[in-house]
C-alpha cells in the first residue's frame, strides 16, 4: 500500500470518532426533535406545528429558509472547530504520548508529506464530512420548510452552501493556529495557548501606556477572526429580496478579513513544519 494512503488510513481509524463529532451532534438534535414529536403524539394524539405560525409572504419565507440553513451550517461549523482544536494536538502529539514517535517518523516518507497527510485529515476530511452533513441536513430542512411555509428549496440550499464556505475559511484559520501551537508544545498545547493570550492581554495595555503605542488587543483580533459570519447585514425577515441577500453573502465571503484568515492559516501551517522538524524526537 502507498505510504501516504496507509498513513491517512491509520489516522482515520484512530481519530474518526472526533472527526464525526458534527454527525453525533446533529443526530442528537434530530433525536430530541423526534422525542418531542413522540411526546406530543402521546399527550395530544396529534402534532400541530403550523397552526401557531403567523402568515408570511413568499419573500419572507425564502429569506427565513436561507437564514435558517445558514445558521445551522454555522452551528455545525463551531462544533467542528471545537473538535478540530483538540484533533490538531492529537494528530501531532499522540505518537509522543504513546512513546512511538520515533517509530512512525522512521517510516520511508518525508516529514513534510507526513504532516501534510495529517493536515489533510484535519482539514480536507473534516470539511468533506461537514459539507456532506450540511447538505443532507439542508435538504431535510428545506423540504420541510417548503411544505410548511411554501419557501423555495433553492434558497435553503444556497444558505447552507454559503454558510459552509464561511465556516471552511474560519475553520482553516482556527485549526492552523492550534496546529502550530501543538508543534511547539507536546502536552497541554491548548492550555498554553490560553495562558499566552491572557498574558498578552495583560502586557499589551501596559506597553501601550508606557510607550505611547496603540497595539490592538490580541483577544479582539482572535475573536474577530474566529467569528463565523456569512453576511453580517443579512437579516432573516428583512424586506430585502432573498436574491439580494445571497448576493450580499457572496460579497461577504470576499471580505478582507477572510483573506487575512487564509494568509495567517497558511503561514501557521508552513511555520509548524519548520518548528516540528527542529524539535527533539522522543
Amino acid at each position: 500500500m502507498d505510504p501516504c494512503k496507509a498513513l491517512k488510513l491509520k489516522e482515520w481509524r484512530i481519530h474518526r470518532r472526533v472527526l464525526l463529532t458534527p454527525l453525533w451532534f446533529t443526530l442528537s438534535i434530530y433525536a430530541a426533535i423526534l422525542a418531542g414529536i413522540i411526546i406530543s403524539l402521546v399527550k395530544t394524539g396529534t402534532v400541530t406545528i403550523n397552526e401557531a405560525m403567523p402568515p408570511i409572504t413568499q419573500l419572507q419565507a425564502n429569506n427565513f429558509l436561507w437564514k435558517a440553513n445558514s445558521v445551522m451550517a454555522v452551528l455545525l461549523g463551531y462544533v467542528s472547530l471545537i473538535a478540530g482544536f483538540g484533533l490538531a494536538d492529537s494528530l501531532l502529539n499522540d505518537d509522543y504520548r504513546k512513546r512511538c514517535e520515533i517509530l512512525h517518523l522512521a517510516q520511508p516518507i518525508e516529514l513534510f508529506r507526513t504532516m501534510g497527510n495529517k493536515f489533510f485529515l484535519l482539514f480536507i476530511a473534516a470539511m468533506g464530512i461537514l459539507l456532506g452533513l450540511i447538505l443532507v441536513n439542508s435538504l431535510i430542512m428545506s423540504a420541510y420548510g417548503s411544505y410548511l411555509i411554501g419557501a423555495n428549496i433553492g434558497f435553503g440550499l444556497m444558505g447552507a452552501i454559503q454558510g459552509f464556505m464561511m465556516v471552511a475559511i474560519v475553520y482553516f484559520f482556527g485549526v492552523s493556529l492550534s496546529w502550530i501551537w501543538a508543534s511547539f508544545f507536546r502536552n497541554k498545547g491548548i492550555l498554553f495557548l490560553i495562558i499566552a493570550v491572557v498574558a498578552m492581554e495583560v502586557m499589551i495595555p501596559l506597553v501601550n501606556h508606557l510607550f505611547g503605542l496603540a497595539i490592538p488587543a490580541l483577544w479582539d483580533m482572535l475573536t474577530r477572526f474566529l467569528l463565523i459570519t456569512g453576511g453580517e447585514n443579512c437579516r432573516g425577515l428583512d424586506p430585502m429580496a432573498a436574491t439580494d441577500i445571497i448576493g450580499e453573502a457572496w460579497s461577504c465571503l470576499w471580505h478582507i478579513d477572510n483573506l487575512i484568515r487564509f494568509g495567517y492559516g497558511l503561514l501557521f501551517f508552513i511555520s509548524s513544519y519548520w518548528v516540528y522538524k527542529r524539535r527533539e524526537i522522543a
